[in-house]
């Protein structure tokens, strides 16, 4: 409606074209839409077809960012989970956690042993362990 009424004001003056070009619509949508609401298919109570009101595109961005949430939230308890490892492995191995060059280099040898069955990325990004020192440590 508010489109529509922008281009009954600007009939006269020759700028319905700014308008359909500001809106990103055709000549063919306001034609129809005049055709419709001449006919009373639009009124107050009535939304033009094509059109989403603000609570569909606030619903919608809700969702996206409820998933996303989610999602954070399972990378969060990943990591969690990851973390209560590496500090079970310290405990098994002797290792307080203080003495953390001793920790690395056990946490090196957890990945060479696991290098066999487990993607070495894999594994050094699950137990925090940088690439490139697991590297410059296996030679």
């Amino acid at each position: 409606m508010r489109i529509l009424g922008e281009a009954d004001n600007a009939k006269g003056t020759g700028r319905v074209v700014e308008v359909l070009r500001r809106e990103g619509i055709y000549r063919s949508h306001l034609s129809g839409w005049q055709i419709k609401r001449a006919a009373g298919g639009y009124g107050p109570d009535k939304i033009p077809a094509g059109f989403k009101d603000e609570k569909a595109k606030k619903s919608k961005q809700v969702q996206k960012l409820q998933r996303e949430n989610a999602s954070l939230k399972k990378k969060l308890h990943h990591a969690q989970t990851i973390i209560g490892i590496q500090k079970k492995v310290a405990s098994l191995m002797g290792f307080p956690l203080e003495k953390r060059t001793e920790f690395r280099n056990s946490l090196i040898s957890v990945v060479k042993a696991s290098g066999d069955c487990l993607n070495i990325r894999q594994a050094c990004g699950d137990l925090s362990v940088c690439r490139a020192t697991f590297y410059r440590h296996g030679k």
